[in-house]
Formats: C-alpha cells, structure tokens, sequence
C-alpha cells in the first residue's frame, strides 16, 4: 500500500521505495563517513592554563644546577658545620621540588584527554554562537520580510487544493523528483551490459586508435581496463552505442610507490582546505609533469622505440587509412626547478652555494619522495644563507667575531646551524626553521642561565620581523652575556654592582663610545669612587672614576669628577713579571678573542682601584699641604720581620710608595730632627675587603731600646694599635685607619712618639752624670716613659693632643718602687708607694707643655727641680702621717712646682717651703707675702693667714741645738726675720725642730 505525506494540506501518493531510500536528504553510503581522528582534527586546539612539561622539567633543573654552581663558589669558604647545616636544608628542598615534579609527571598522563575535552568544549561553545547567531539571524529576517510586498496569490492552484484536495497543474520537474522511474531488472542489466562489451570490443578493434602504452587492456562488467606499468590502470565505459558516443572514465589509480619515512607521512585530504599561504623566504620548488618529444628525424609523437613506432604506424594505417587522428599521445615525465628567493632573510645567495645537481633533483616513479627532495633543498638553501652570515660576521666592520672558531657552521646529518661563541663557554645556536623559514637562537651555554630563555625568545621574535639585523643582535647578546657573566662573578665576590648609575648622557660619552656595555663597582671603602667594567670589541676596557653628586638637582645626579684608565696588563706584569711574560707569549701564538673577553677574576682588577683611590687621597693630603713627594719602588730584597708580615702582601709590590722629606711633612712638628730624612707612606689592604689603611714609615736617627713590661724582649714591638716599632732597624710604623685623615694622624702620634723618644734618650743620658747616678730609665715603648729620677721615686710620662691649638698636653704619674735592700726601708710596717711629688703634678706638667720646641732643657730642668724639691715633700709627707697618726689635723699642699705650704689645723697659720737656686731653701711664715709688702696691713681682721707667734725665738732655738749638736753645717744656715734659709741637707732637721715648736706654741694659744 503507498503511503501518503500530508504537507500543507497537500497529499502525495509516494511509493514505499521512496520512504527509505534518502531519508532528509542524506547519503547512506559509510565508507564516505568521516573517521573519528579527522573529527578531532575538526576540533579547534585550545592551550589555556596549559604547559610544556618539557619546559618545567627544564626549569628544574636548570635551577638545581645554578644552586649546586652557586654552592660550588661559596660552600668552600664556609665552616664544616655550616657547609653540612646548608647542603641538608637543600637536599630537603630540591627533593620537595623532585617529588612536585614527580607528580605532575603522573598527572601528564592524561593530558592528552584533559586537552581532547578542553578542544571539544571550545567547540560546543562555538557551535552555541553559531546557533545562538543563526536565532539572531532569523529574528532580523523575520521582521525585515514582513513589512515586503508579497506576491498575488496562485487562484487556479488555491481552487483545485481546495475543491480537489490535491494540485491538477503540477510542474514536470516536481513530478521527476518525486515520482522516481521503474527500475530495470536483473537480466535486463546483465543484457545490456554485454551488449555494451561488445560495443566496446568492435570500436577499440576497428576505430579507436590505442596508444602502444595501452596495449594491454581487457573488457569486463560493460568496461575497459587499461593497464600501464608503473603509470596508471583505468577503466573507461561508452556514453551509449552510437558511433559519436563518447566515453568517460569510471575509475583510476596510479600505480606509483611513496619513498621515505612512512612514519610522518600525512594523510592527504579528499578536497583540498585551500592554498596556504607561500613564506616569501625560501624560494620556489616547482615539480611539474611536462610533455616529452622524440627527436625531429623519428617524426612527431612522443619518444617511444623503433618497435613501438612501427606498430603505431600500421595501427593508424589499418585503422584510419590517410586520415589522422584527431589526438596524438603525449609523453609525459616529471620536471623539477628550484628557485630560491634573492634576498631571503636580508642576505645575497650566489648561485653556486644554491645550486644541486640534476641527480638529487631526478624523480623515479618506483619510489617517489617529494619529502626528500623538499628536504635537500631546504638543507642547501639552509647551508648558503649560514655561510653568508658567517662570511658577513668574519668579514664584517668590527673584528668581534672575526677571530678564527668564534664563528663556525654545524653540518651533522640533516642540522645545519651556525655555533656563535659569545664569550668563554657562552655559546649561541643559529638555526633556521625549514618550516616557516625563520630564525631560532638557542643558547647552550651554562645550565645555570635558567632566566636567559625568554630574553632569547624576544630576540628571536624582534629578528624575524628584521632578519637583516642578525649581527647586530649577536653583538648586542654579546654584551649583554658578558655584562651578566662579570656581575655574576662580581656578586660572588661580594662586590657592590651597578648596571646603570645616575649620570647624563654627555658624561657618560666620557668612557667612550662604547660605554652601551659597562658595569659600575662601587669600591668599598671608597663609596664615591667605581671601577668601571667597559666591553669593548677586543677585551675589557677598565676606567677608575670619582663620582660627585650635583647639587640642587630635582632628581639624583651624579657627575664624573675625575676619570682614569688603568691598564692591568702592566700592572699585572708589574706584580708578576713572569706569569706576564709567560702569558704575552701565549697571545702573541694564538690570539684568542674569547680569552680577552672571559669574566676574569674581579678580586685583582678592584684591588688596583682601590690602590689608586688610596693613593689619591694621600696625595690629595700632600698637595693641599704643599708638602712635595715623588713616587719610589717597594722593597723587594728588603728582609721582613715575621711581626710585620700581616701588613704585607703579594700584591702591595705592584704598586709604587710613596716618599715624602722630613724636612717637609714635620715642618714645625717637635721632634723633627729624631727622624731620617726619608719617611716613607703605603696605603695598605686595598687589596683585600677590609677597611683601608696606611702605614707611615720613619727611621729613627738614634736606635732606643725599648724596655719594661711591653718590651717582652722582641724585636719589634706594638705598644698601641696605631704604632709598631722595630728596635732592630729604628723604624716606626704609624698606621692610620682612615685614609683620608692619614697625615693628621700620622703628625699627631709622631708629635707623641717623638717626645717620647727625646724623653727617653736625654733620661738615659742623664745617668753619666756624676751628680745623677742615680736617675735611670725604667720603662719605654713610644708611648710612655718611666724613669726614676732619686732612689725609689719614679715618674711616668705619656702626652697627648699634641696637635690642638693650645700645644696639648702632658700626664705625669709620680710613684715610689721598693728598694731591693729591704732593710733601706724607712718603716717596719710596710712599704709607702706614695711619692708626694703627685700633689704638684699640674705645676710639674706645665713645665714640658711650655717646653715650646725644648723639650731636652725643659726635661733637664724638670728632673733638677724633682730632685731639689724632693728632701721637702718627704719631710712635709712624714709630717703630715705623724699629725694622721697624732689625731692632729695639717694640710700641705704645692702652691707652685717649687713652693709648698703646711697649713696647720686652725688654717690661720702656715709655713711656706720656697725652693731658691743653688739648691737652697726658704722656711718663711706663710703669712708673710714676698710680693707686697703692703698686703699683710690691708686685710681685715679675721680673714687671710695671720703670723706664727715667736716664729723667730722658734727658728733661732732651732738652729742654734742644730748647730751645737753639729747636725746643721755651719755657714749654710740663714736666719731672716720671717723665717730661715737652708741648704737641702738641713732641710730635714729644721722642718721637724720647727714644727714641733709650733705645734706646742700654738696649742699653748689655744688653751689660753
């Protein structure tokens, strides 16, 4: 039973075939279905929040291996125990970082569905725009068609559906499509297929002329197949059984075998998706298939042999006759040109470097590779471009890379790329890509550089877009690798490091044109001085500058205040003559560009600058001083002392010293005539991160021994941290801290040693004085002096402040040693180290701080003054114990260096003990002025010192009992009437007759 479709109130009759046969529209043929892999390739690729796992395990490593470098540098300096507290806390984090690394490793195994879904989800979400612009799309024709004029309306048709139910006028092209034919049976195909045989069999046997190629045929299913050996095999049907009927072909296939890696073969699509576009870099490949000819004398036709010919020739005769075809067969072969574009990434090719032989270029069609053939011409079209630019950087402007391996090509199997060396091991891989054709730069240097990788890529990316900058790119890395390796280096040494420094652009011009690739090291006891790294073409430049800050300025800004290039080589052949000669001899064989450029050791290129900075400075002190000084080589030959080796060091002979006159620098300093005439001055430590210093130099005139506790019996001694002093040589070493105070420093410890010195030598010269056995010289190390100057009675002497405006000053502190015969002590209770020259220590120091220049006679005299006050400070100190130990109260005290006065208890009454010349001295009433007479009537009742009652029956009964006992000579004694002149022997009989009379006199007025 047909079925019936109702549509529109329109009714069909449709026979059942219809129903199932191409339902919608559709094919049904499977084999035509597209395969699930060409779907996904549909799918659009979508890299959001994704990595390379090759990258990050890259990265890892790369940084284990900079830490492990960076251990290397620094783990040797370290203690034991740090070294293994500092490896273990890395072991535990790298093995952290493995492990993470570890699992996102595993969780790489389903990368490949995660990025099937992400592609599938990008998909859905463009197939919902489409969706959601196709709604949009109906909706706008909807409102655009319905304002449109329709048509006028088809009566007839609207009649008869109406009245009828069905159309009467359908067109005939409606019925053909709906109303399909009567399909033919079985034998009836089967008839007219063999009925078309043998159509097919009488026209290729007696009209169709068959190329001699084709001769081998046979009729089959209503078809001809031909077969052609390794070209093609065909079948070929007729249009119908007329003799104009023409044919058509039903099927074909090549019979041609693919050479080459199976494995990378592509699947060729069934419709091509379009042309892409040709990169206008590598050229032109063309493989045609053209026509061949035979030769002229074997007449028209393709080249075939004689045998073949001839059976042509009856073919046609029997055939045609006279008549000729209205074809002729076309030989036909594969043509292959090359032609690479001129000027491909901005370089001229000649023709020999791109030229192949016509045996590469040959195509047989028992094994047709075209990916080889695209290869080999990539491969040479690759080798000519990296000759020309390794041509083009040996021969270029600079002489950077023309220097013999820095510039090679890599020809390793199919590789071909350029091996540029930067610098030391610092290598760059040129490649080009045979894909797109552009330029790679990779850098295989030291698996430290983890952070080079995206500077290389924005190079790359700059490049393609200006192939011809290639060399300038290969400079610029060139600098830049060098800038980083030498701050590498320099930060490893704890070097202070700057790329770029806050100054204009017209003084950076003063470090020359070639100042783009420089470095600034901060030296680091000098913060305004740098030693500036410049790469040049050839090798470092080295400039040590003075920076200063401009003043006022809105910004921070700094100017070079003085600029000067060091030139290490001599410096270095300075230091180490041979290492120098040995190494000249090295570059004069082989001239090697990366050895110029290498990072070098930075510790012996800032050690110079520091040097230099210090002796500037030292210098600047001279000049600003007027004091003149030349520059002399250090002793080589000169023996050290093992107490003077830690100022010395290997490279402190490099540099030259600095030597002043005595005359000059001492001008006006005491002492000057104590030192040699030549003072040498040695900036110190610059070559090391210490602070630096400088040590002065003087040898002493005269050779002191020193002696006393710091002595210690040692050649050299160090009394203080600024002073070293070599009793061997007579040379005192004053080392200064600071290297910009240095002279100051060194005048003011030479304004203290050389007193020290004078001091010391006129105490131990006062010793062969007949009246002065006694004095000898106790202790003495630069600093102080210590000499006793009567028996047991010493005293110390230091200065200080030598420098200020008021002459500085002296310390003097008296004290008393006990005696090596003790049964000389004067008590039996124990031994007093009092000595009572302390209480006049500020008259006694006033005498060498007024020294003005002589200090030997202000020395002399303050010795003689010692020794003649010394018998009344002993008596006044006996006295002053027996009143302590009396309960009695005095007072004495020194008025002046050679005047002292006992105040007795009621502090109205005194004696004075005046020191006179000649070694005498004067008993006076302490009443009584020596100055004006006047005084004494002037003052009111009451106040001031009042007279000592029968001070004169006093004095006269004392010396007269000295006198008869025979304890005072006679003639030596001088009664006034205010008090008694005495030599210093009777000084002790008379102080205690006399005080013990007053006492009784004045506690007889007391009771009174």
């Amino acid at each position: 039973m047909d079925s019936v479709v109702a549509h529109n109130d329109m009714t069909v009759d449709l026979p059942p075939t219809l129903m199932g046969a191409f339902p919608n529209g559709i094919h049904q043929d499977e084999s035509m279905d597209p395969s699930v892999e060409e779907l996904e390739k549909e799918l659009p690729v979508v890299y959001d929040g994704q990595i390379s796992l090759g990258d990050l395990i890259s990265r890892v490593v790369q940084s284990i291996y900079a830490e492990l470098s960076e251990f290397a540098e620094t783990m040797p300096n370290m203690s034991k125990e740090a070294r293994k507290r500092k490896l273990a806390d890395w072991v535990v984090h790298t093995k952290k970082q493995v492990v993470k690394l570890y699992a996102v490793a595993k969780w790489s195994r389903d990368a490949d569905a995660v990025q099937k879904c992400m592609n599938i989800t990008a998909f859905l979400m463009t197939q919902n725009q489409q969706f959601d612009d196709a709604i949009r799309g109906l909706n706008y024709g909807k409102e655009s068609l319905d304002p449109a004029r329709l048509r006028n309306h088809d009566l007839l048709t609207s009649l008869d559906v109406l009245t009828k139910g069905s159309y009467l006028r359908l067109p005939t092209c409606i019925k053909k499509l709906a109303i399909p034919p009567t399909p033919l049976t079985d034998a009836e195909i089967h008839k007219t297929l063999l009925d078309m045989e043998a159509t097919i069999r009488y026209r290729l046997r007696m009209t169709e002329i068959i190329p001699v190629e084709m001769s081998d045929y046979r009729i089959a299913g209503g078809r001809v197949h031909f077969t052609v050996p390794k070209l093609f095999s065909t079948s070929l049907c007729l249009q119908g059984a007329e003799k104009t009927s023409g044919w058509f072909c039903t099927q074909v296939e090549f019979l041609i075998n693919v050479g080459g890696d199976l494995t990378g073969l592509q699947v060729i699509f069934r419709r091509t998706p379009g042309r892409h576009k040709i990169p206008p870099l590598g050229g032109t490949l063309t493989i045609s298939i053209i026509e061949t000819h035979a030769p002229p004398q074997t007449g028209p036709g393709p080249a075939r042999t004689s045998r073949q010919r001839v059976a042509a020739r009856l073919q046609q005769k029997a055939k045609l006759g006279r008549a000729k075809p209205s074809d002729e067969v076309e030989g036909l072969k594969f043509s292959v040109v090359w032609e690479p574009t001129k000027g491909a990434l901005g370089v001229i090719v000649s023709a020999e470097d791109t030229h192949l032989p016509e045996s590469v270029l040959y195509i047989d069609a028992d094994n047709i590779d075209f990916e080889r053939l695209l290869r080999m011409t990539i491969q040479q079209h690759t080798k000519a471009l990296l000759q020309t630019f390794q041509n083009q950087s040996q021969h270029g402007p600079t002489k950077v890379f023309s220097q013999p391996g820095v510039v090679t090509l890599i020809s390793e199997n199919s590789l071909q790329a350029l091996r540029v060396q930067l610098c030391d091991e610092e290598v760059v891989i040129v490649t080009i890509d045979p894909r797109t054709g552009k330029l790679d730069l990779r850098d295989t240097g030291d698996l430290a550089a983890a952070g080079r990788g995206p500077r290389f890529r924005v190079v790359t990316d700059r490049l393609n877009e200006n192939p011809a900058a290639l060399f300038d790119a290969l400079f610029t890395m060139r600098g830049s690798t060098i800038i980083d390796l030498a701050e590498q280096k320099a930060n490893y040494l704890g070097l202070q490091v700057y790329r770029r420094r806050s100054f204009p652009k017209q003084e950076m011009e003063k470090l020359g044109p070639e100042h783009t690739w420089s470095l600034f090291i901060q030296l680091a006891n000098f913060p305004s001085h740098y030693l500036v790294l410049v790469v040049a073409e050839e090798r470092f430049k080295f400039a040590l500058i003075t920076t200063k800050p401009i003043e006022n300025a809105p910004f921070t800004t700094m100017v070079m205040e003085d600029i000067a290039w060091l030139d290490f080589d001599r410096i270095r052949e300075a230091a180490f003559p041979s290492a120098a000669r040995s190494s000249r001899r090295t570059l004069n064989k082989s001239e090697d560009i990366t050895s110029h450029n290498a990072p070098v050791d930075r510790s012996d290129k800032v050690a110079p600058s520091r040097a230099r900075v210090a002796f500037i400075n030292v210098e600047r002190q001279f000049k600003l001083r007027g004091i003149p000084f030349t520059h002399v080589n250090p002793a080589t030959s000169s023996s050290i002392s093992p107490e003077l080796t830690w100022i010395q060091s290997s490279l402190a002979r490099s540099v030259p010293a600095l030597c002043v006159q005595s005359e000059h620098i001492l001008s006006g300093a005491p002492a000057a005539e104590a030192a040699m005439p030549n003072i040498r001055v040695i900036p110190l430590n610059w070559w090391s991160s210490d602070k630096a210093q400088v040590v002065t130099c003087v040898k002493l005139k005269y050779v002191q021994q020193p002696i006393g506790k710091k002595a210690s019996g040692s050649a050299v001694i160090r009394p203080s941290k600024r002073i070293i002093y070599d009793t061997t040589e007579a040379v005192v070493s004053f080392l200064s801290e600071n290297v910009n105070t240095c002279v100051d420093e060194f005048l003011e410890e030479w304004a203290k040693v050389s007193k020290m010195v004078v001091i010391a030598r006129e105490v131990a010269q006062m010793s062969s004085h007949a009246k002065w056995r006694d004095v000898r010289l106790l202790s003495f190390d630069l600093q102080t002096v210590e000499f006793a100057y009567a028996e047991s009675y010493t005293v110390s002497i230091t200065c200080e402040d030598q420098l200020s405006s008021t002459g500085g000053s002296f310390n003097l502190e008296f004290s008393r040693i006990e005696p090596e015969d003790q049964n000389a002590m004067e008590t039996d209770i124990g031994f007093d180290s009092f000595n009572p020259h302390e209480d006049a220590e500020p008259f006694f120091r006033d005498i060498l701080r007024h020294a003005h220049g002589r200090l030997a006679p202000s020395l002399h005299y303050l010795v003689t003054l010692l020794r003649n006050t010394l018998p009344i400070v002993v008596e006044l100190h006996k006295i002053r114990q027996d009143c302590d130990a009396k309960g009695k109260h005095v007072d004495v005290f020194a008025k002046a260096a050679g005047w002292y006065r006992l105040l007795y208890g009621d502090l109205k009454h005194g004696l004075d003990f005046r020191l006179m010349t000649s070694q005498r001295v004067a008993i006076l009433d302490a009443s009584h002025s020596l100055f004006d007479a006047g005084k004494q009537n002037s003052l009111v009742d009451g106040l001031g010192l009042q007279p000592i009652p029968r001070l004169r029956e006093i004095i006269s009964e004392a010396v007269r009992k000295g006198l008869t006992s025979g304890t005072l000579p006679v003639g030596k004694i001088a009664a006034v009437d205010v008090g008694v002149v005495c030599n210093g022997g009777s000084i002790g009989f008379l102080t205690s007759a006399i005080h013990d009379q007053i006492l009784k006199e004045l506690d007889s007025n007391m009771v009174l």
